[in-house]
């Protein structure tokens, strides 16, 4: 189902899964990243079921962000451990295999058009992926509203969250856009991809799009 309204980019515990029919195929992006034919399929067929911790910890001099992620897959379940505060994390898993992760908030700036978006330049220097991240456009280029400002303690807040996922060898890198968009009427968790070859310069971009099941 929508996303209902208590859950938000600063709560987004619960449990996920991909909506295939207002995703873009992530095929494309697969290939990029040199998973295998057989693997790819599998990975678009299972449509793992995603369960989200998100946690603050007052442990720390600076209060930190955690956002715990298990992909639940047919083979072995994945755990993704971020921390929002831009210290790189290295992640292992057989999909992938080693992956140095960045994960922050990131506020709204005000554009030319008057909507505020995300205050991102995008890392790739390419304006089509840049507009694609910010919300200003869709992957095949047409224009849309993007991403949603959402309240928070009755006000207004402009906040995302912004990933940069570099592969170990440096063959390719992922950079994310999360937040919550309207799809035909309905409020939804999506996620904002920019899948780059950094040998080739070549890139993907595809939106996933999330249900929320509990």
């Amino acid at each position: 189902m929508a996303s209902p309204s208590n859950v938000t980019i600063w709560n987004l515990s619960g449990k996920w899964m991909g909506n295939r029919s207002k995703s873009d195929d992530p095929e494309p992006s697969l290939k990029l990243q040199g998973i295998g034919w057989a693997l790819r399929k599998a990975i678009i067929c299972a449509n793992p079921v995603v369960c989200i911790s998100a946690y603050t910890s007052t442990q720390e001099k600076t209060p930190s962000t955690y956002i715990d992620t298990i992909f639940r897959t047919p083979v072995a379940d994945i755990l993704d451990a971020r921390v929002l505060n831009w210290q790189k994390i290295k992640h292992t898993d057989f999909i992938f295999g080693s992956v140095n992760c960045q994960t922050t908030w990131i506020g709204g700036l005000v554009g030319e058009e008057g909507r505020t978006r995300p205050n991102i330049q995008g890392s790739i220097g390419d304006e089509k992926a840049t507009k694609f991240l910010r919300g200003e456009i869709l992957a095949d280029g047409s224009k849309c509203d993007g991403f949603l400002v959402e309240e928070r303690y009755g006000k207004e807040e402009a906040l995302w969250i912004h990933t940069i996922d570099q592969h170990e060898d440096g063959h390719w890198m992922d950079e994310t856009m999360w937040g919550f968009e309207l799809i035909n009427g309905e409020r939804y968790h999506t996620r904002r991809v920019i899948t780059m070859d950094n040998k080739t310069g070549r890139y993907e971009l595809v939106r996933v799009v999330f249900l929320f099941i509990e």
